[in-house]
């Protein structure tokens, strides 16, 4: 609780003026005081000494009254930015996990086997894949997004292998390109997820 008083009274006197106007209005209403209170002097009128006293005493008690005001707004737009860095963090997680699950998507679909029946269907659902990545890349970051959509150069496509779990059968060059492409994708999707590990 003390720590919020310290913080009322911090507002109320370092928002409302500057440091030269507070303490030239506190040193005029001192002086004003100083004068009223010695009997000597009197460079001051009987009342004149009060102005400044009362207007530094008006700014200060105005600034006190309305700290909590903008107390509560400063905090509500901290609790704003807080609240909107978890969300960002939430969606950037839903936004990987999602990757994830393209993934293997990805990595059964450049294994199905292909027929020249299904041919045309398999290539409609890779370019949806496709679109798919993209669009969950975005929401990562818009440097994977053109990362793995703008592919100035392409491994090869994984060669079939003894202790692979499946046998890759390129059908014609059309399918070899796409399984290329969807290759090369995969690598650098794998790549990046793989740091968030």
């Amino acid at each position: 609780m003390g720590k919020y008083y310290w913080r009322v009274l911090q507002a109320a006197f370092t928002h409302s003026l500057g440091a030269v106007d507070l303490w030239t209005g506190v040193a005029i209403a001192v002086l004003g005081l100083v004068d009223h209170l010695m009997p000597q002097p009197h460079l001051m009128t009987e009342y004149a000494w009060q102005i400044p006293v009362w207007a530094v005493a008006a700014v200060l008690g105005l600034r006190l009254l309305l700290a909590p005001f903008r107390l509560a707004k400063e905090d509500a737009g901290q609790i704003a930015a807080l609240k909107l860095a978890v969300h960002d963090k939430d969606a950037r997680q839903k936004a990987l996990d999602q990757l994830w699950a393209l993934r293997k998507i990805g990595v059964g679909l450049r294994n199905e086997p292909v027929e020249e029946a299904t041919m045309e269907s398999w290539l409609r659902r890779q370019n949806e894949w496709r679109q798919s990545v993209y669009e969950a890349a975005g929401g990562v970051s818009i440097n994977l997004r053109n990362h793995l959509e703008i592919l100035n150069e392409v491994g090869a496509a994984p060669a079939p292998s003894l202790a692979a779990p499946y046998v890759l059968r390129i059908k014609n060059q059309l399918h070899l390109h796409f399984v290329t492409i969807i290759s090369e994708i995969l690598r650098r999707l794998e790549r990046y997820l793989e740091k968030d590990l």
